[in-house]
């Protein structure tokens, strides 16, 4: 099992820059449902795969929802955007403006998520991309169910060969918090690359 073990300094850069990616984020739902949307801080750790499964569900079983999506550069992996199940169905209740109750809304769920998870993903690779300095290309979102192992396990490649970067996040609407994780997912050399990168913008903005 691979691990990579993250400075402080390079947690709290990622930390800072998701964080600017997650505002942009922010506003652009807070349109999309004509409410106030707030998200938080994003908490920043670095797991191997199996561990960031028991991190984000304590159980195993648990049934999660998600948008996938792929990206490619100067680093490459694949990036998650996860809500358990039944929080999922709340997000797309208040994005249609729908009263209807969750067990119904299931068939709006895939496009209402792929929405969501095009505006969060995509602005921060935005942010990234604009930091950092670096290219990087996303594929179509796409939205997928399973527990967290399945969904974090799929893909090409020995799953111990790859480590999470993890972000922790809750989206406080008017009708309540809603707990949701930015996941990007990537092998080893992929996340060194990426870290090459911070390192390089770390001492350009400290000298």
């Amino acid at each position: 099992m691979k691990t990579l073990k993250l400075s402080e300094l390079q947690l709290d850069t990622l930390a800072e820059i998701f964080n600017i990616g997650i505002g942009s984020a922010a506003a652009s739902l807070s349109e999309m449902i004509n409410e106030d949307v707030q998200l938080s801080i994003p908490s920043v750790s670095c797991l191997p795969v199996m561990q960031a499964s028991s991190t984000l569900t304590g159980d195993q079983s648990a049934i999660l929802s998600a948008v996938e999506q792929h990206f490619s550069g100067e680093f490459e992996g694949t990036a998650f955007l996860l809500f358990p199940k039944g929080e999922s169905l709340e997000l797309v209740r208040r994005l249609i403006s729908s009263d209807l109750p969750l067990e119904e809304l299931s068939e709006f769920e895939e496009d209402a998520l792929k929405e969501v998870g095009n505006v969060i993903l995509n602005a921060c690779f935005y942010t990234i991309s604009n930091m950092l300095d670096c290219h990087l290309d996303g594929d179509i979102p796409n939205h997928v169910q399973g527990s967290c192992q399945e969904i974090l396990g799929r893909g090409d490649g020995d799953i111990d060969e790859k480590v999470v970067l993890m972000l922790s996040m809750t989206f406080s609407i008017p009708s309540g918090d809603i707990n949701g994780e930015i996941s990007y997912m990537m092998n080893v050399k992929s996340m060194q690359n990426f870290l090459r990168i911070v390192d390089t913008y770390l001492t350009q903005i400290i000298s």
